[in-house]
């Protein structure tokens, strides 16, 4: 969350922030640890917030008891949202892109669009995870990171697709955009994205082992020890560093249409 909000200067793109000021309703799919909703609750208190998950952790259920205009529920997108249709205003969602196969994205955005009243708002965030300008074990990490996710069903570059998926649902004033995250260089964000990324890759690399698709092909050499892996990433890095490679980070929102065609 942190890093994205200092890349964007924002917590959302959503043309809302005098609706939101003077008091709405706002969902936020997704919710996890809940940082963007306890921040975005915080600064909006006439508004009424709801966060909904598939798992709600008590950690998360805690951190949100001091905020009187939130409310946490159980809730699968890929199923049906626990909400009436018309219910929100603003919706959000962000980085469920490894919880989602790239078939039912078309249902999440019409379940998202479901909730929304009519002239409301929905922003989705997601990445694009191509490396650009970036060297060959970097490729070769990435395009493990890839093949595990195609595999799976699940669509590793939806990042920036975004726009065409909200257009398909029949949202109306569609705008997205992206920021590029410095994956070792450019300073201290540089280093937190560096570590970011490193912690992913450490989650990840059991299902680069056991899958097998990645360690045959173009990209061999995946199946590492944990030992072997750390050394890896650290040759990673300090190549990401020397050709200044990056990630891309996009949003989209799109606004529901007041009446129906």
């Amino acid at each position: 969350h942190y890093l994205l909000a200092h890349m964007y200067q924002t917590h959302y793109h959503a043309p809302i922030e005098h609706e939101l000021s003077t008091g709405i309703r706002v969902l936020d799919v997704g919710t996890g640890t809940g940082v963007w909703l306890r921040e975005t609750a915080a600064m909006f208190p006439q508004s009424h917030f709801y966060g909904v998950d598939i798992v709600m952790a008590p950690s998360t259920v805690e951190s949100m008891s001091r905020f009187p205009n939130v409310v946490l529920g159980v809730g699968d997108v890929l199923d049906r949202l626990p909400f009436q249709d018309g219910t929100f205003d603003y919706v959000f969602q962000r980085q469920l892109v490894r919880s989602i196969p790239a078939d039912r994205w078309i249902h999440v955005v019409s379940e998202l669009l479901r909730v929304l009243k009519p002239g409301g708002w929905i922003e989705v965030v997601e990445s694009d995870m191509a490396p650009l300008r970036c060297g060959e074990l970097t490729a070769r990490l990435f395009e493990a990171v890839i093949t595990a996710m195609t595999t799976r069903g699940i669509d590793p570059r939806v990042g920036g697709k975004l726009d065409k998926l909200l257009h398909q649902c029949g949202l109306v004033n569609v705008a997205s955009d992206y920021a590029s995250a410095p994956l070792n260089w450019q300073g201290e964000l540089g280093g937190l994205w560096r570590t970011a990324i490193r912690q992913m890759m450490i989650a990840m690399r059991p299902f680069f082992a056991s899958n097998p698709a990645v360690g045959t092909g173009g990209v061999g050499g995946m199946r590492m020890t944990a030992r072997e892996f750390a050394e890896f990433m650290d040759r990673v890095e300090e190549e990401c560093k020397s050709t200044e490679a990056y990630l891309n980070y996009f949003w989209a929102v799109g606004r529901k249409p007041l009446q129906s065609k």
